[in-house]
């Protein structure tokens, strides 16, 4: 019925890594062969991303899948995981308070809380693709409900408390489409 908000994933790295952008972590993946990766599990965009980059720069890495995103987060921030997948929020207040450190951020544009995370094509590895949230409806629904619905949705991702809200989530400015 409407797309409700669009946003890439952010690829982090504890403080003391090494490589502070998406070159430097490709170098040293394959200078250490078998670095692990976290996600938020087997299949998730931040596992299918970092396969496709795998894929893209000829490196190996162990994905070590988690069941949540703060059990990744709190791992990452104490140094048990090196480098991880999160959506764009989450990991904000740990990026604000220098305990881990955005390398890239899927996508192509860079997000409000975090516009210092490089898009992974600005860095050499295009990947246009992002997660999105909807409103959907079983089929059959009659098209005017559709319709309907979905004007309802758009005229409220037009406010701007809304886009300041997805700002503060860290995601993209509300999409306003069709169905």
């Amino acid at each position: 019925i409407a797309q409700t908000a669009v946003g890439g994933v952010l690829l982090l790295a504890n403080k003391d890594f090494p490589a502070r952008n998406l070159r430097e972590l490709v170098d040293y993946a394959r200078a250490n062969p078998g670095l692990t990766y976290g996600t938020w599990g087997i299949g998730s965009s931040g596992h299918l991303v970092m396969e496709w980059l795998k894929r893209q720069a000829g490196v190996d890495m162990v994905h070590v899948p988690y069941r949540q995103t703060p059990q990744l987060l709190g791992e990452l921030s104490s140094g048990v995981l090196r480098v991880g997948w999160a959506d764009p929020g989450s990991p904000v207040p740990f990026i604000e308070s220098g305990r881990i450190r955005g390398i890239a951020i899927s996508g192509n544009v860079r997000v409000p809380r975090t516009p210092d995370i490089a898009t992974m094509g600005e860095q050499g590895y295009p990947f246009e693709a992002v997660g999105w949230f909807g409103l959907f409806a079983p089929a059959g629904i009659p098209p005017a409900i559709v319709e309907r619905l979905s004007a309802e949705v758009n005229r409220f991702q037009r406010r701007p408390e809304v886009a300041a809200r997805m700002a503060a989530l860290n995601f993209e400015p509300p999409p306003v489409k069709t169905p």
